[in-house]
């Protein structure tokens, strides 16, 4: 099997690219803490500036946010040696994605200690307000890949490999 990370490594810069270039655009034209509506009742954009994840959890723990990134970029790296995007394109895609979105908030963590979070979703809002009394945090680019390459990489490790090894 011949491996060919080309794929791979293009899904990383593409995701790098449009999170740090959407990041500044927002830095550049949103006052921090408006709301900009795009699809009334779905879809804002505000200019957030975050120092811990999702709901403030961990505020304030740079250090800490670096050395899991470094950790979790060494075991995904690591994982990359199994890349096939013939055979194993869920596993393949979701491992990209999230080395992508892993580095494109460990960019914001090492220039600034603060990564800037942009993207609203009002449904999202609504339930969170609902369950939480909080709005949903703010999210970006590198969040979305994050969290669409942990539901590929889950899908394929827990649904597809199995089916693999049976044949």
């Amino acid at each position: 099997m011949k491996k060919d990370y080309r794929h791979a490594a293009l899904i990383v810069i593409i995701v790098v690219a449009l999170d740090q270039i959407s990041k500044w655009v927002v830095a550049a034209t949103v006052a921090l803490g408006a709301k900009h509506t795009i699809i009334p009742g779905v879809l804002y954009f505000t200019h957030h500036l975050n120092d811990g994840m999702a709901w403030g959890l961990f505020a304030g723990e740079r250090m800490f946010f670096i050395i899991v990134t470094i950790i979790a970029l060494a075991l995904f790296t690591y994982l990359a040696k199994d890349l096939d995007f013939t055979r194993m394109r869920m596993f393949s895609v979701g491992l990209a994605l999230i080395i992508g979105g892993a580095l494109g908030n460990f960019i914001d963590r090492l220039y600034s200690g603060l990564v800037v979070d942009f993207i609203g979703f009002v449904p999202l809002d609504v339930i969170s307000q609902w369950l939480s009394n909080r709005l949903f945090p703010a999210f970006n680019i590198a969040d979305m890949a994050l969290v669409f390459g942990m539901i590929f990489f889950a899908i394929d490790t827990l649904l597809l490999e199995p089916r693999r090894k049976r044949g």
